[in-house]
């Protein structure tokens, strides 16, 4: 299994995999439209929360995968966690800060993340 660059392309990928077509991945998604699963693939529109986790579901594989690809800023799940816990607004707010004091980049945040946790994994 080669590595897709998006989300539309692991999309197509697995629906590839899975010998379906667009209108058959459409129906086993419950999504109306097969232009839109087309737009996704070609990444011109990006699904709603809830047509990510059907069409992953039709797809056979985790939500957790696809959003994975979804280069869109995760708006409602940011906000859901500093509703629960308001002390992450001040962690966003600190991790803001230090990205544009400092030379910390995405990956570079993601590379600190994962130590942490192959660190707790170990203990």
């Amino acid at each position: 299994m080669s590595q897709a660059n998006s989300l539309g392309d692991r999309i197509r990928q697995l629906r590839l995999e899975k010998k379906l077509s667009m209108r058959a991945l459409a129906l086993k998604a419950g999504i109306k439209s097969v232009a839109f699963i087309a737009d996704i693939e070609k990444g011109y529109r990006k699904p709603a929360p809830e047509n990510l986790e059907r069409i992953a579901q039709a797809l056979e594989v985790p939500v957790e995968e696809l959003k994975e690809l979804d280069d869109r800023a995760p708006v409602s799940e940011i906000r859901k966690l500093v509703e629960e816990n308001p002390e992450w607004a001040t962690a966003f707010r600190r991790m803001v800060k230090e990205a544009r004091r400092s030379n910390l980049t995405p990956g570079g945040l993601v590379r600190m993340i994962e130590v942490k946790v192959d660190e707790e994994k170990r203990e």
